[in-house]
């Protein structure tokens, strides 16, 4: 899937020899190496209860959580190592481009961005919800999409890492529009850049956000991971209630 295929190629090029920069599939050299001693090292070496959240919504009576935790998670190892984790280096820009056999072009512009415990991180989450996110209101799915009909989809994420973060605009077009449909994203941002957001634009804004969290938060799956989460990054969670 082309469309999926260049996610994993742009973390590659803007953590180039990182670790976090490779694919977590691995490839097929990584792959053919992979023997079952290798799984059980890892696992033993990183699934350890220093390292995990248990997390349980619902309704359950707390006891009986309690006792399923303790006999199914008890023989968990505690742990008491720490790993390194060496942050990504600054890394230069580049423009890369491959030509396949596909009757479509995917587009991907994408920066270094803030970490998740950036005290700026959430503006930049309500700003990149405004440049692309899912609703159809957005900046780039208007001017792209809806007043150029240039796109079959657009797109932006920002993606936080403990340590670094990533921000990316992406779209699918046909071949011959890729151009005109770079430079209208170079328009809008460099407008976003140069015409501050009014007051009550932004008050709009983070009413959808809120509205998008709370439809969100009705996946009780969704929730769990995300509280859960929260919970391992920063010992809470903040409820939308």
């Amino acid at each position: 899937s082309p469309s999926d295929l260049i996610f994993h190629e742009i973390d590659e090029i803007l953590f180039n020899g990182s670790p976090i920069g490779r694919n977590i599939l691995g490839n097929v050299d990584s792959l053919k190496k992979l023997t079952h001693n290798d799984i059980t090292t890892f696992y033993q070496r990183n699934y350890t209860a220093d390292r995990m959240v248990f997390f349980s919504l619902g309704g359950t009576d707390f006891k009986k959580i309690v006792r399923l935790a303790e006999k199914h998670l008890n023989d968990i190892p505690a742990g008491s190592h720490s790993l390194i984790r060496h942050i990504p280096e600054h890394y230069t820009p580049q423009f890369k481009k491959e030509d396949k056999d596909s009757h479509q072009a995917h587009y991907m512009l994408a920066n270094r961005a803030y970490t998740l415990f950036h005290p700026d991180r959430m503006a930049l989450y309500l700003l990149n919800n405004i440049l692309g996110g899912p609703g159809m209101n957005s900046i780039l799915n208007l001017s792209l999409r809806e007043r150029s009909g240039l796109v079959y989809n657009v797109e932006s994420n920002y993606t936080p890492y403990t340590d670094t973060g990533v921000l990316a605009i992406y779209f699918g077009s046909d071949p011959e529009d890729m151009p005109r449909c770079a430079k209208l994203i170079e328009k809008e941002l460099t407008r976003l850049k140069k015409e501050p957001l009014t007051d009550r634009y932004v008050e709009k804004a983070k009413k959808q956000l809120l509205g998008q969290m709370a439809i969100a938060s009705e996946n009780k799956e969704n929730l769990a991971l995300s509280l859960g989460r929260s919970m391992l990054h920063f010992n809470r969670f903040d409820s939308l209630e």
